[in-house]
């Protein structure tokens, strides 16, 4: 394997590992709704899992990412989308750390606070703050499943440029000569009759 190839697994690795679980909080999180009592365990696993594999696998991306474009060398500055992949990134990480995972042992505090419903009454509704706090989280989340899905858009599609000088000299191949323009420049065929045919055969690759 090259090095290309290890960093570029360990690039797609990470990212599945880190980004896989944020698509479903929006599919458990109704189902956490409808039964408050079991509200304060599906925070808690949310913010196990952002601790534990969101952001530890998300803040390893950068390394990989480095070790992709060294090996590729591509120079970032001339490669638009890749710039704007990272300005994203960025933006995700500052949102998780600074809002998201505050927000979520937030709302674990408060809802242990909570009382507990009395034997056989309908569980009472959660505070005001409690459901802002959690609106906003909800919200939140939504813009970072956006930018998680234009990210991997940018780097799926995203034309690969900015190759160095010293890359682009080593990896040409001569132009095909005008006489024959689907020959593969590499190779040279002769005509070199033999005493039992007139077959021909490659007798030189160039360097």
């Amino acid at each position: 394997m090259s090095w290309y190839g290890l960093w570029l697994f360990l690039h797609i690795f990470a990212a599945i590992i880190a980004f896989g679980p944020t698509f479903v909080f929006p599919v458990i999180g109704p189902m956490a709704g409808r039964e408050p009592m079991h509200g304060n365990f599906w925070l808690r696993a949310i913010e196990l899992m952002e601790r534990r594999l969101i952001i530890p696998f998300a803040l390893t991306l950068p390394l990989s990412g480095i070790g992709l474009i060294v090996t590729r060398h591509i120079d970032v500055f001339k490669t638009g989308w890749l710039l704007t992949a990272i300005g994203f990134y960025v933006v995700a990480i500052a949102l998780a750390l600074g809002h998201q995972l505050p927000a979520t042992l937030k709302l674990i505090e408060m809802s242990e606070a909570m009382p507990a419903p009395a034997p056989g009454a309908a569980p009472a509704g959660p505070p005001p703050e409690f459901a802002s706090l959690l609106k906003r989280v909800q919200m939140v989340g939504g813009l970072l499943t956006l930018l998680l899905l234009i990210i991997g858009g940018l780097m799926i599609f995203g034309k690969e440029g900015g190759h160095t000088a010293i890359t682009a000299r080593r990896g040409a191949s001569p132009a095909p000569r005008a006489d024959h323009p689907h020959e593969d420049p590499r190779w040279v065929t002769s005509a070199t009759p033999t005493p039992a045919s007139t077959s021909t055969r490659a007798t030189a690759r160039l360097p």
